[in-house]
Order: structure tokens, then C-alpha cells, then sequence
């Protein structure tokens, strides 16, 4: 059917083939439409080609004042050649911001042959960069309590040492401008949260490609922490935010410890989100720490489905609540089911307390099959675990408790067990 369907098509359209068509004015197509409607490109005020290499040239291109007027078709001559003297100066001082205060630059208007007259003109910005500055020496100063304490002579030799851009290295302003960052963070971070920069000088000697860096460092009182200021709590104590946050009043301001401190409160999981910050308009000497928290929710209950080859299908239940009535401690329930293993398990962890120590105990019952053996267990574990600076702690004393059955009728066998454990990571 298929075949005598398209010899039908075939031979009509060697009919209509052999007829002369009437002639008809063509009409335009979509397609010539489209491109008759589309704008005409607009004009340019010049042309404009840089040649230098390529981290010059992407610079050019990219910051280059001349730029911005390209678009403009009515720009007369004397204007073209006002902005031309312009961009000598903006070409030089972007140049020099990649360490070249010597470079040989060329502005040219060109004539490209056969051009009309109302052709706009070409430009041609060349630069060759030279031999790019050193840095030959670095004056780092202090002003402040931070020039003579010292207790901050410590803090003085590390901004000293890890100074990023030392005599030898090639100078841009990038590097400069990163090498005074560093610095100002390293004197800030530790006791000076208001410390700032009061004076940056570098000198540039072109005829010997050498840069005099001087930056001088302006500390402000060292600050002490003082009472924590919370808001955020609706349901916790804020003793809980205080234990959990181990900032001690009276100490120096190091912002690794704010920091450390808001990872701890974000990581116990009563917290959804926490920032900690030092309020630097409060009292040096006993300066507030601003500590906003949002709280997690109070309950929270996780399904699970899963499956495995070995298990088959597998169906968990979780239920979490952070503050159980009349105890005030942390509960997690959990409920598991698979084909060859059932169990059910609950375990209460207490807040910390002043030491950081949290008192927990938990209780597991689980049923499994294991080959032609069914095994019933539990198991009870009591202790106490502790969260440091350096070294995390625990100790708990566990029964274990199993009954071993097999298929083959034989006599069950019971297990016991008593252990005290003690870990430390």
C-alpha cells in the first residue's frame, strides 16, 4: 500500500512538472522579512585596536576610559583628539596598577586605504610595558597600644613575617591592596577589633623599577570580652547558650574563639542558624558579646524507606524532641523494620553543664536473623561525654544482653555482658 502511494505522488508531480505555472510576483518569505526588518547596525564614533600583551590588553579593554565614547556617532574631531590626550594618562595609570611605570605607549589615528569618507576612524593604542617594579624594601609601623605592649609582641613579629609582599617580589596593585588586607585582619583579629590603617605610602622609583612600601598600623584599646548579650531564645535557658558558647569574660578578643563559638552553637542542634559578634561601642575592658540565635524546632520526626538485596525492603522512623517535659533533657526514639532485623531504640542526653560534661544513657532492643540462628538483644549504656577545645571524651558503662535460638530446635543460649568503656578522640 505503502509503494502505490508514492508512484501515485511521483507521477502527479510529473504532471504538474511538465504544466508552465502562471507567472506570479513572488512574495517575500519569512525569512526575507526578518532580515529586512532587522535595524541597521549602529554607527561608531572610531574604531578602536590594542596591541599589548595580553594582561595589559585584557586590562585595557575591560577599564579603559576611551571606551565609553565609541558609541558616540556625532563625537567631532577635536573632541576624538581631547579624548585621545585623555587616554594616554588612563592607559599609564592602568598599566602601572600591573607594576609597569615605564611603558612605551603609542596612540596612532589610522587611514586604512579605499575607506570612505564617512568612514569612522581607526584608532591604535600600542604598548610595549617594560621592565616591571620590585619591591626593594617594606616598612611596616605600628601606632598605639600595640607598638609598646608587650603582650602583642607576638602579634607585631607574625604581621611582620607573614607580610605577603616582600622585597623581591614584582609589584601590582592587586598584591599591594591584598598585603595591606592580610595585615589589617591579623592585627584585628587578635585583642585590637578597631584597628585600621592610618598610613600607606608606596614609593615608585621608575628609573631603577623599584617600589619603598610603608604601612603603618593604628591598633586602638585592646578589648577584653564581657557578659553575653543573647536574643533569639524562646524555649532554652540562656545558661545553655553560655555552656555551649565556653566564652570566659575577662579574656583577650581573639575572633577564632567568637568563631569557634558560633560553630558550636549552629553544630548542637538547638539552633538553627547563630552569629557571634563583639559590640566594639561597648566598654574595652569588658566589651559585650552579641550572640543572635534562632532556634531549632522542638520536635522533629524523620521517615525513612529504603531497600537492599541482602534485607529487602527497610522502613525507619525517627522522632527527635530537644526538650522532654518535666526533664528538660534531649530524646531520640527510633523504630527500624527490615526483612531479617527489627529494632527499637531510645536515647536521653542531658544539656552540659558547667564543665561542658552531658550526662546521656540509652536502651536498644533489636530481633535479627542470622543464617539458621534468631537473636534477641538488648542492651543499656549509661555514661558522660565531654566536647573540648582539643580532645573529645567519653566514658559510659554498657550491659548487653542476647538469646540465641536456632532453627534446628536445639537448646537457646544466653549471653551477658558488663563493660566500662572509656574513649577520647
Amino acid at each position: 500500500m505503502k509503494i502505490v502511494l508514492v508512484a501515485v505522488l511521483l507521477g502527479m508531480h510529473a504532471i504538474l512538472a511538465a504544466q508552465p505555472l502562471p507567472e506570479a510576483s513572488p512574495e517575500p518569505t519569512p525569512q526575507s522579512q526578518d532580515i529586512d526588518a532587522q535595524p541597521e547596525p549602529a554607527a561608531t564614533a572610531f574604531a578602536l585596536e590594542i596591541k599589548a600583551p595580553d594582561d595589559i590588553k585584557l586590562l585595557l579593554e575591560r577599564h579603559l576610559e576611551l571606551q565609553r565614547y565609541r558609541s558616540l556617532s556625532d563625537l567631532s574631531n577635536d573632541e576624538l583628539e581631547r579624548l585621545l590626550d585623555m587616554a594616554r594618562t588612563d592607559t599609564q595609570n592602568l598599566v602601572a596598577t600591573l607594576g609597569y611605570f615605564a611603558p612605551d605607549i603609542r596612540i596612532e589615528r589610522l587611514n586604512p586605504e579605499n575607506a570612505s569618507p564617512s568612514s569612522p576612524p581607526s584608532i591604535r593604542i600600542s604598548v610595549v610595558a617594560g621592565e616591571p617594579v620590585q619591591v626593594s624594601q617594606v616598612l611596616i609601623q605600628f601606632a598605639g597600644p600595640v607598638a609598646t605592649d608587650p603582650q602583642a609582641a607576638a602579634q607585631r613579629l607574625l604581621i611582620q613575617d607573614s607580610w605577603s609582599l616582600p622585597p623581591g617580589n614584582r609589584f601590582t596593585q592587586t598584591r599591594w591592596d591584598a598585603a595591606k588586607q592580610q595585615a589589617l585582619r591579623q592585627l584585628t583579629s587578635q585583642r585590637y577589633p578597631t584597628g585600621r590603617i592610618s598610613q600607606t605610602l608606596a614609593d615608585i622609583d621608575p628609573a631603577s623599577n623599584t617600589a619603598l612600601l610603608t604601612l603603618t598600623l593604628e591598633s586602638g584599646q585592646p578589648y577584653q570580652l564581657g557578659n553575653l548579650v543573647i536574643t533569639g531564645l524562646q524555649r532554652f535557658d540562656a545558661t545553655l547558650v553560655q555552656r555551649l558558647a565556653r566564652l570566659q569574660t575577662g579574656v583577650d578578643f581573639d575572633q577564632k574563639q567568637l568563631v569557634d563559638a558560633q560553630l558550636r552553637l549552629s553544630a548542637s542542634g538547638f539552633f538553627d542558624s547563630a552569629f557571634v559578634s563583639l559590640d566594639t561601642s561597648s566598654d574595652p575592658q569588658a566589651a559585650q558579646v552579641l550572640v543572635s540565635v534562632r532556634e531549632a524546632r522542638l520536635q522533629k520526626i524523620t521517615l525513612g524507606v529504603g531497600a537492599s538485596t541482602d534485607s529487602g525492603a527497610r522502613l525507619s522512623v525517627e522522632h527527635l524532641h530537644h526538650q522532654v517535659p518535666w526533664l528538660g533533657w534531649r530524646a531520640v526514639s527510633k523504630l527500624s523494620l527490615d526483612r531479617e532485623t527489627r529494632s527499637a531504640s531510645i536515647e536521653l542526653t542531658s544539656p552540659p553543664n558547667a564543665s561542658g560534661w552531658r550526662w546521656n544513657t540509652s536502651a536498644l532492643t533489636q530481633s535479627q536473623l542470622s543464617g539458621t540462628f534468631e537473636v534477641d538483644s538488648q542492651r543499656l549504656r549509661a555514661g558522660a561525654s565531654q566536647t573540648g577545645d582539643r580532645i573529645d571524651r567519653t566514658y559510659y558503662l554498657q550491659y548487653d544482653r542476647a538469646d540465641t535460638v536456632a532453627t534446628d530446635l536445639s537448646a537457646p543460649r544466653l549471653a551477658e555482658s558488663v563493660s566500662a568503656n572509656y574513649t577520647f578522640t
